[in-house]
């Protein structure tokens, strides 16, 4: 799915989706409880009954192979100051294979127990590289995987690759010794015993029984059949399925700072390079001209949007924008004046939910999570949004800029600035070459989880106020798993803003 569809995406194209798939023609019903298996077919036919004959579509998909040498393939994420590794391929291990209890236990061996498991072991608990690195092997009635997976510092990357297949082979190499082995053979008890304590358990393993056409005492038999695995097995269940040289070994990160450090683990020694949407990227050649630099390419766009003369005309702004999700939509509205006040108010379904402004001197925010002074980096942030044109004062205020090259964005060449503001925040944006307008910007801020998380901005549909082109198209990448549309309903100038607007409330 491209970028473009993605942001294509409708409520109503969601709704026919679960109306054509999500039908329980397909599907199992299992009830467990106080109830007698008459009761509970007289039920399930009358509330499903007419439901359960609705057909579902059927589609046919080449079956994913492993690739038969390694490969590495590569995500660009301007600014990331941390890589995310996966080093993956496909398995074929059907859910009622006998390998599955002892590739389990392998696989505990190897990745799934912190600080215990021998990848943690090594890269956390070692080297420090990470804060957790973890493998799974997961068996499916139609095709499994394997993977192990860690977020790692930009400069340990290539180190940690190195660290996880030096693992990688020693399992497959060596037998784990009896004791430590039975401490992993207690620590899947103790999870399957723990799971039992659950109401849904005994559902969930009536489902796989009836699934995938387990023994009728498989989990009856489960904890001796665990107790039972040898050294030997595990060893063998580890040269089966733990493939690293037919492996994918895939990247998200700064291309600039990881990426050439990668060759090493490719067979054909390249990195195979993919946008934020696993759409392969070419690699372009093009040589920044004579005379361009990252100065000039700022000078450019300052002119092409209007002219420095034309922006000095603008005293004050009112917009208005809409950004949809397939979920919510939100509405935002912002009042800019004299180029350093600013109050951006969000709402969703006609309630703000966020109201943010900055006096010229001190900013404040509150909202649904209640109220606050804003310091530091979001100091700085919206003092930044509250200038009219900050390109313009990147020259005079204090910013270093860096021309890093070109990239084609959405088949179009485009300038790839690295701007550092004067707190040290860093931004990768990026000039058409041709326009020379403002084509996309990339920044990293922390995410709901604390780690790091990239968000891209693209912007498009330019168009004059006041003789001044502003984007009146506007798509946020990272803060949800799909892409926020945003467009400009209005933007008016000179239309007179009260100094009222910027008063903390």
């Amino acid at each position: 799915m491209t970028e473009e569809s993605l942001g294509k995406i409708t409520l109503e194209q969601i709704r026919k989706h679960y109306e054509t798939y999500l039908k329980p023609g397909i599907s199992y019903l299992v009830v467990v409880g106080d109830i007698s298996k008459a009761d509970a077919m007289a039920k399930a036919e009358k509330y499903f009954g007419k439901w359960a004959n609705a057909p579902v579509p059927e589609h046919k998909y080449a079956t994913p192979k492993q690739p038969e040498k390694t490969t590495v393939n590569f995500v660009h994420k301007p600014g990331a100051v941390q890589s995310v590794i996966n080093i993956t391929y496909p398995v074929e291990l059907p859910n009622n294979s006998p390998d599955v209890i002892p590739a389990r236990l392998m696989n505990t061996v190897l990745g799934t127990v912190p600080l215990k498991s021998w990848v943690d072991a090594n890269l956390r608990e070692g080297r420090g590289y990470t804060y957790g690195a973890r493998t799974s092997l997961s068996p499916d009635i139609w095709v499994g995987s394997f993977n192990a997976n860690a977020s790692v510092r930009n400069a340990v990357t290539d180190s940690s690759i190195i660290e996880f297949y030096k693992e990688l082979s020693r399992i497959r190499n060596e037998k784990v010794p009896a004791a430590e082995l039975q401490m992993f053979k207690n620590v899947l008890t103790g999870q399957f015993s723990q799971g039992l304590e659950q109401p849904g358990t005994v559902a969930s393993f009536a489902l796989n029984v009836a699934r995938y056409k387990l023994p009728a005492d498989y989990y009856e038999k489960y904890l001796e059949q665990l107790q039972n695995v040898t050294p030997e097995q595990v060893q063998a269940m580890a040269q089966k399925y733990i493939r690293p040289d037919n492996a994918h070994i895939l990247v998200v990160g700064n291309k600039e700072e990881v990426a050439e450090r990668l060759k090493q683990f490719a067979a054909d020694g390249k990195v195979n390079l993919y946008d934020i949407y696993g759409n392969p990227v070419k690699d372009v050649k093009a040589t920044i001209p004579a005379g361009v630099t990252a100065e000039t390419v700022i000078s450019d766009y300052v002119n092409a949007i209007g002219g420095l003369q034309k922006i000095k005309e603008i005293k004050d702004l009112q917009s208005a924008m809409t950004m949809k999700t397939p979920g919510p939509t939100f509405d935002m509205k912002m009042l800019q004046k004299g180029g350093n006040k600013i109050a951006i108010d969000m709402a969703m379904n006609g309630q703000v939910i966020s109201h943010r402004v900055f006096d010229g001197e001190k900013g404040f925010e509150s909202g649904m999570g209640g109220a606050r002074d804003l310091e530091g980096e979001e100091l700085e942030d919206v003092k930044e949004q509250a200038s009219f044109c900050k390109e313009a004062s990147y020259q005079t205020g204090g910013y270093k800029l860096t021309l890093k090259g070109i990239e084609a964005i959405d088949g179009k060449n485009a300038y790839i600035l690295e701007v550092e503001r004067p707190d040290g925040k860093k931004t990768t944006e990026y000039y058409d070459m041709t326009t020379s307008l403002k084509v996309r910007d990339m920044t990293t801020q922390p995410g709901m989880d604390g780690q790091p998380t990239s968000i891209t901005t693209d912007y498009g549909d330019y168009k004059a106020v006041n003789g001044v082109l502003f984007p009146h198209s506007i798509t946020v990448s990272g803060l949800f798993p799909v892409p926020m549309k945003g467009t400009v309903t209005e933007i008016k100038a000179n239309a007179g803003v009260d100094d009222a607007a910027f008063q903390k409330k």
